[in-house]
């Protein structure tokens, strides 16, 4: 029986392992040709110094741009939140057929300040948690006029703050970081909540 369960646990750990690199390979196959992304707002910024306009890719557009190519390297995403206090934790799953899949969380503050009610506060910092999440994830990169990290501490903004999303991406595993480094990345993840389509 000891030699059996040794040999079972044995196994078990090489299925691991490959699903493990299978999903490496996908996530650098998907990478390697993400498609173009059209940036389809415009967030108005208001700083100490005056305003400024700004255009990105909401998450609406940028998951149907990448979704058929996620489906042909056999990778799924799904969303899962947590609050603490003031703050939302958002993570972003990634998962491969094979079964693997990786984990990254952005936190970001509820702005308690905005002039919305409590509903759309809360539904604001999802969406901005869900699209960096995202960004961060599957290693999309932002286009040069994305101006988020100023944004936050400038002032408040109009639409709701994004990253302006654009391709192509470095091919290879995402590092699994956002621009401001917030993020936090777990292999090997089996809990999750999908949250659907997130507002954006």
């Amino acid at each position: 029986m000891e030699a059996l369960e040794r040999l079972l646990a044995m196994r078990a750990d090489l299925k691991r392992e490959q699903a493990r690199e299978a999903f490496s390979h996908a996530l650098a196959a998907f990478q390697a040709e993400i498609p173009p992304i059209a940036k389809n707002k415009t967030a108005r910024v208001q700083g100490r110094n005056g305003s400024f306009t700004y255009n990105y890719a909401d998450i609406a557009a940028v998951q149907r741009a990448i979704a058929p190519r996620l489906k042909e390297c056999g990778l799924s995403v799904t969303f899962d939140t947590e609050q603490e206090g003031e703050i939302l934790k958002v993570a972003c799953i990634v998962h491969h057929v094979d079964g693997h899949s990786e984990r990254t969380e952005f936190p970001v503050p509820i702005d308690r300040q905005a002039r919305m009610n409590d509903t759309q506060k809360v539904g604001s910092a999802l969406t901005y948690g869900c699209r960096y999440a995202l960004c961060a994830a599957l290693g999309i990169v932002t286009a040069e006029d994305d101006d988020d990290a100023n944004s936050t501490s400038t002032g408040s903004v109009g639409p709701q703050a994004a990253p302006a999303l654009h391709a192509p991406a470095p091919s290879g595993n995402a590092p699994h970081t956002a621009p401001n480094g917030a993020p936090r990345s777990e292999r090997g993840a089996s809990t999750h909540q999908p949250i659907g389509q997130p507002p954006g």
